[in-house]
């Protein structure tokens, strides 16, 4: 049986405060970026925004990426427990979208940069840690 009595206002966490904010930022910033770029309002040469193009809906699958960025960091300082499912589900699309990716663009380790490669093992292994932040909020019913 639920309780449906009000729940007591708790603190939010330190951490759901930073993890909020760098997820809405990145969520706004990668939308804006997608924006730009879908627009044409990048100041780059047709064959080089036509690539760009192909690679940015690829890596952010649309916007979808985006946009649950900004779902999860929302949830998440609203205190709800879908943000453990949002981070996760995140995680698991952004790997699975880079492994579509690197098939789909016939790229290899020689054709990314470094940077970016690190780039890109940072991003996910920050999503990680949010997820397991996320799991353990949860289990100490922080999250509701």
């Amino acid at each position: 049986m639920t309780n449906h009595l009000p729940r007591s206002k708790q603190k939010r966490p330190f951490w759901v405060w930073i993890i909020s904010a760098f997820f809405l930022f990145s969520g706004v910033m990668n939308l804006s970026m997608l924006w730009l770029i879908l627009t044409g309002n990048v100041n780059l040469p047709a064959e080089e925004l036509e690539t760009i193009r192909k690679t940015s809906m690829l890596w952010t699958l649309g916007g979808l990426l985006p946009l649950a960025n900004l779902a999860g960091a929302v949830s998440l300082f609203m205190l709800r427990k879908i943000a453990f499912y949002i981070f996760s589900g995140m995680l698991i699309a952004g790997l699975a979208n880079g492994v579509v990716q690197l098939f789909l663009l016939d790229w290899s380790l020689q054709t990314i940069s470094h940077q970016g490669l690190i780039q890109v093992v940072v991003g996910y292994f920050i999503t990680f840690a949010v997820c397991i932040y996320a799991y353990l909020l949860k289990k100490q019913n922080v999250l509701w």
